[in-house]
């Protein structure tokens, strides 16, 4: 099994556990409500799982997303989040601005990565790790 796929499941396990806590452990409502704190977990998040792929950005903030929707429609179908303020199409659309703070994570750390690990000159001749 490839390593972006193991990001991937991992980073849905996160995203679901992230709003699963958010929500019923915390007990702080919905986690798009929740601001800065909320959108640094998913920051910090993006960070571990960037670290975790060194080839591929895109499958830890995307498993994050499909993670926090499973468990918002489970939420929304199970009749736990109150009166919806919106169809669930449209907070899943929502959801991807909040995961943007994921995507971000993952960047920031393939940047270090990549200026740590081998410096700009090296990434720039093409040499790979």
């Amino acid at each position: 099994m490839s390593r972006r796929y193991l990001v991937l499941g991992l980073g849905t396990i996160l995203g679901y556990g992230l709003w699963a806590a958010w929500v019923n452990l915390l007990g702080r409502g919905s986690p798009w409500n929740g601001g800065a704190p909320y959108l640094a977990s998913l920051f910090v998040v993006g960070l571990i799982l960037g670290a975790l792929d060194r080839v591929h950005l895109w499958p830890g903030p995307l498993g994050v997303y499909l993670g926090q929707a499973l468990a918002m429609s489970a939420q929304a179908f199970l009749g736990l989040s109150g009166k919806p303020a919106a169809p669930l199409p449209r907070r899943w659309l929502f959801l991807v601005s909040l995961t943007l703070a994921t995507a971000l994570g993952a960047a920031v750390s393939a940047g270090l990565r990549i200026w740590i690990g081998e410096g700009w000159r090296g990434y720039k001749s093409g040499r790979k790790s």
